[in-house]
């Protein structure tokens, strides 16, 4: 279960998606897979995606041709705020700074 749901994140990274998509694709119910996927991961699936999509975002920042607004949007950030609070929570910096800082000149 926890591999289709792992599956499921990584094809669809570059849109939002919800819960109830991630359990559809497990055959589960939405509560359910927040348990399991906890107690098998040892993180809560929203910090999981979170951390995907920051992830993702770094690869495109470290690219250096998209402006940070379209690597929020193609790392599936239901917009540039949220996109800001989660790079900077999940990396200490702006994602502007961070591009900096891994490629200068950009």
């Amino acid at each position: 279960m926890v591999r289709a749901v792992l599956a499921e994140i990584t094809r669809r990274i570059t849109e939002p998606f919800s819960l109830g998509v991630l359990a559809k694709a497990a055959h589960v119910s939405e509560s359910h897979l927040r348990r399991v996927f906890r107690e098998v991961t040892g993180m809560p699936l929203g910090e999981f995606v979170r951390q995907s999509r920051v992830r993702h975002a770094q690869a495109l920042l470290a690219r250096g041709d998209l402006r940070v607004g379209e690597i929020a949007r193609q790392s599936g950030f239901s917009g540039p705020h949220a996109f800001s609070r989660a790079f900077k929570d999940a990396v200490g910096m702006s994602a502007k700074d961070w591009r900096k800082k891994i490629a200068p000149g950009h």
